[in-house]
């Protein structure tokens, strides 16, 4: 359990994300626009995911819940924007049942993590962040592992890429060098054409990253503040299927060929 008091203070750019756990247990003194700034940068991020769960929608609401102090009118923004965002979430369906009174097979690749929650819902899948679940998915579409037939192909599938991602991660956190960074970032899906000493450099400067998703948040800014923004026109890209370098792209600026 992490606990964050002192730090909030002095902090109005603190990045919460849903894979650090808060306890707050003292009094914060933390302003109604950081506070405003703060829920309105997750709003941004979670607006642009392909698919918006239960899962975010909890994280917003315990947010806005604990970062402000009072019932402002900020506030009330924050809520009123929670409630739009709700109409994305997916529309629950009834699960089919076989005559054995077992779920229905085959399951398609897009659906394995909400089948695989409701066979285990404190699964290590779900502890690992939503850029590490999206690069195992991308493993299992290299392997054209696209249907699944049975529980026991779900649970073999999940676990070989979960071990596939424990050794990225491993990977990732022991990098000391610009060419094993280089390595990694290859098996993520960065294109090799940002694979620069600058973005290494930016690497290395924030380390250490506690997962994926924030650093892939983090080099999206970077990328943007130094490549997207100085380009004079939309460029068409091409580049091997890759959720992690699609998630560095801003979707209205750049348009990916495939």
């Amino acid at each position: 359990m992490k606990t964050i008091a002192e730090e909030l203070q002095d902090n109005s750019k603190l990045l919460l994300t849903e894979e650090v756990d808060l306890n707050w247990t003292t009094k914060l003194n933390y302003s109604d626009d950081e506070a405003t700034g703060v829920c309105e940068n997750l709003f941004d991020e979670y607006e642009q995911l392909d698919v918006y769960t239960e899962k975010e929608a909890k994280h917003l609401a315990t947010m806005i819940k604990s970062l402000f102090l009072e019932k402002s009118e900020n506030y009330w923004a924050c809520q009123a924007r929670l409630n739009a965002l709700a109409s994305r979430l997916p529309k629950k369906e009834k699960v089919v049942l076989s005559d054995d009174g077992t779920a229905s097979y085959p399951v398609p690749l897009e659906k394995l993590p909400d089948h695989l929650y409701g066979i285990d819902s404190i699964h290590a899948l779900f502890d690992v962040g939503r850029v590490a679940r999206e690069w195992m998915m991308d493993q299992l579409r290299k392997e054209c592992q696209l249907t699944f037939q049975d529980k026991s192909a779900v649970l073999d599938a999940v676990e070989r890429v979960l071990a596939s991602f424990d050794q990225l991660w491993k990977d990732f956190t022991s990098i000391q060098s610009y060419d094993e960074w280089q390595a990694v970032m290859t098996q993520l899906g960065l294109d090799t054409f940002y694979q620069t000493k600058a973005i290494y450099d930016h690497f290395k400067a924030s380390q250490p990253w506690n997962s994926l998703t924030v650093y892939q948040q983090s080099l999206k800014d970077e990328l943007v503040k130094s490549y997207f923004m100085n380009s004079d026109e939309i460029t068409t890209h091409s580049t091997e299927a890759s959720s992690f370098m699609d998630g560095l792209y801003p979707t209205d600026w750049l348009k990916i060929q495939r």
